[in-house]
């Protein structure tokens, strides 16, 4: 038998790989095979699950390989001093309001007057 020659094959020959994949995943109603089409959705859904924990693991690798050659030490003294001076400013802004609070509020009160020397 000739694998060219169709008409004198038993069997059906596709143009295309998708095609008999569409075939295959067809039941006898036409429709698509509903236990096929679920198990793999389910394969995809497992295999993207897997992609991303894949993918989370070479993320971790890589920052750990790029934190090899880095000043993590220089950095983490250069943040504090940062916070250190934050807060420092902070705490002067604060006072500064209190003390301007203050002077207002003995601004209002009165003072006694000088007498005059004759």
């Amino acid at each position: 038998i000739n694998a060219n020659n169709c008409r004198t094959s038993s069997h059906t020959h596709f143009s295309s790989t998708k095609e008999a994949a569409q075939l295959a995943t067809m039941g006898r109603s036409g429709g698509g095979n509903t236990k096929v089409m679920a198990a793999n959705a389910k394969k995809a859904e497992a295999q993207a699950a897997k992609d991303a924990q894949k993918a989370k693991e070479q993320e971790k690798k890589d920052a750990a390989a790029w934190a090899v050659g880095s000043n993590q030490r220089g950095a983490s003294k250069a943040q504090a001093a940062a916070d250190k001076q934050a807060e420092k400013m902070r705490r002067d802004a604060e006072k500064k309001a209190l003390e301007a609070e203050e002077d207002a509020a003995a601004s209002k009160v009165m003072k006694p007057k000088k007498k005059k020397k004759r």
